[in-house]
């Protein structure tokens, strides 16, 4: 199968959604999402991040897909299990103590630490 097949492919088994570091572990060149985005394909959304036009831009889902090892906890985590009525005013999560956050603070998100056992 070539590149752009399995890059397809791997698009619309993540709902259109794909972060470059996929595209890597696949053993797909990365220089195959250019032409995507070009066509119309893709869009990129942030640093690593891409979409289809017509996919859900779920915020809190291509964070987890661009960082796995942040965690959503305290507020967030109970909206995310409808255990509360409100909207969290900014997320919180939780990430294993030095884990460079400095770009999760710098967008508004609430970080919390624990040692790497916990998570």
């Amino acid at each position: 199968m070539r590149y752009r097949e399995q890059l397809e492919r791997l698009i619309a088994d993540n709902n259109g959604i794909v972060v470059t570091n996929e595209v890597e572990k696949r053993g797909i060149p990365r220089h195959y999402l250019t032409p995507l985005v070009r066509e119309g394909k893709l869009d990129r959304v942030s640093h690593g991040v891409y979409v289809t036009p017509d996919a859900f831009e779920d915020e809190m889902y291509m964070l987890q897909m661009k960082r796995p090892k942040v965690v959503f906890s305290h507020e967030t985590a109970l909206f995310c299990h409808d255990l509360t009525d409100r909207d969290p005013l900014e997320w919180s999560v939780t990430v294993p103590n030095g884990y460079n956050a400095t770009k999760l603070r710098n967008s508004g998100i609430q970080v919390y630490s624990v040692k790497k056992h916990y998570i």
